[in-house]
């Protein structure tokens, strides 16, 4: 996510709105209209993406042409290579209840496996286990 744009996880501007002064996004698929979402290296990403991830974590709203906007987000999972080291992430990593460090594969033999594994997964759909009620009864 290194260098991520807000428009990559908000949903690109309208341009037909910048010419009335209207900073709208279109959010169509993008993290404003997603229940559950994964961001790949978090901590890599901008200042401006990260305080608006905190507001989403952490109210569950995004500011979309001047106004909050709900966020039916109920799960969101992270991965980095790194942790955060700066003290000013601290409150959006605080945001991750669960957390768990997944040392480097230390057997060659299970690296290929793994590769093996990622190759037949794409060639089969992947299937939901969980509907979006089971997760919200789960939560509660």
């Amino acid at each position: 996510m290194k260098g991520t744009k807000l428009e990559e996880l908000f949903g690109p501007l309208r341009l037909s709105k910048l010419s009335n002064d209207q900073y709208v996004y279109n959010t169509t698929d993008r993290l404003p209209e997603a229940h559950v979402a994964f961001l790949d290296e978090i901590w890599k990403s901008s200042s401006a993406v990260l305080n608006a991830l905190l507001k989403a974590l952490n109210e569950h709203e995004f500011v979309n042409d001047g106004k909050n906007t709900p966020i039916p987000l109920q799960t969101c999972f992270s991965a980095s290579n790194e942790l955060p080291e700066d003290s000013s992430l601290d409150a959006l990593y605080d945001r991750f209840l669960l957390r768990y460090e997944v040392g480097y594969i230390a057997d060659g033999d299970n690296f290929k496996q793994m590769i093996r594994m990622r190759r037949k997964a794409t060639r089969a759909p992947i299937q939901n286990t969980i509907t979006l009620q089971e997760l919200e009864q789960a939560q509660r």
